[in-house]
Order: structure tokens, then sequence, then C-alpha cells
């Protein structure tokens, strides 16, 4: 995979990095990137102008929790599913296409972010975060086969951390505005 620059400060940048890639920092990359936006380092219109600076940012920070997601969804949300033995048998191979031919028309994860599936960035990553969250994904009867695949604890919390981040970037690059965020004009 190749990303392409990201036009930022080498600070920004630098601690985008250090927060994708070491567990211990206790930073907020977005909180960063809103520093260097407020002190004129940053334009905001120059982010939203280069989408792919942007979602290669989300990508960076998607690093880290992509093996959550990799050991957990991919062989039904991806093209590159790790199929079982059994898939050899007819009428089983038949089910387990179908479900992937589904489960893929909802959300792939083949790529990295944006990932494709039915609705916005945002709706899939809340939709990713609920399904964990009331463990209906992955389904139990994947679970019972693939055991240890049921994202909890840490993961979990790396992997939602992740959601939050993606969700408030796409919120505040891409989203409506705020109405308390424009001026109204006084009227004497």
């Amino acid at each position: 995979m190749v990303f392409k620059r990201i036009a930022l400060p080498a600070a920004v940048l630098t601690t985008l990095i250090v927060a994708a890639f070491d567990a211990n920092y206790s930073g907020n990359p977005y909180e960063e990137l809103q520093r260097a936006y407020a002190g004129g380092e940053l334009s905001l219109q120059q982010l939203v102008e280069k989408q792919d600076s942007v979602f290669a940012l989300i990508n960076l920070m998607y690093r880290p929790v992509r093996p959550i997601l990799r050991h957990s969804c991919f062989d039904c949300h991806s093209d590159s599913t790790e199929y079982p033995w059994y898939h050899k048998l007819p009428l089983i191979k038949g089910m387990i296409d179908d479900h992937i031919s589904e489960a893929r028309e909802h959300l792939d994860l083949t790529h990295d972010f944006p990932f494709s599936g039915k609705g916005s960035s945002l709706e899939l990553l809340e939709e990713i975060k609920h399904e964990i969250e009331e463990e209906k994904m992955p389904l139990l009867s994947y679970r019972l086969l693939h055991w240890g695949t049921l994202i909890e604890g840490g993961q979990r919390d790396s992997l939602f951390a992740w959601i939050d981040s993606t969700a408030a970037i796409l919120d505040d690059f891409f989203g409506e505005p705020d109405d308390n965020s424009t001026e109204t004009a006084d009227t004497d």
C-alpha cells in the first residue's frame, strides 16, 4: 500500500505517528490537529480539498487496529477469506459463499478506509461499533468454529477509540457545520 504524502506540519505528523504506534501515548491526535488548525499551522480547507490526505491520516491511525479486524472480520468481510476444510462440501460451500457475499454487501474491509458497503463511512463505523458492543459480530456460528475471534477487552477498547477518533475527524472535515459555529449578524 502506498500513502500519498500528507500535507501536515512535521510536529503534527510526528504526534499522529507516535499516537498510532505507541500504546502508551496519552495525547489525542484529533486535538493535535485542532491545535494546529487553531494556531494557523494547518488550513482546514487545505485538508478538505485533499481528501486523500485525510483518509491517509485515518489509515495511519487504522494500522494498529487492522490486525484485530483481520483476525475477527476479514473471512466474511474482505476478499482475503481463508476457507475452512468443510467449505469443499457442496451444501456447506453454497451456504458459506452466500453468507460471505451478503456480508461483503453490507461491509467490505478489503481496502483500507474508507470501507465500502451499505451506508456512509460514518454509518458503517457506527454499525461496526454497535455490532461488536452487542456481540452480534462475529456471528456466534463463526465464533464456535473460530475460537478467540470475539473482540473484547483491550482490543475492543483500541478499536472503539479508533472508530471514535475517525468519526470525529470525518464529522469535523466532511460533516455539516454546527449551528453554534456560524455567526449571526446583529440587527440594530
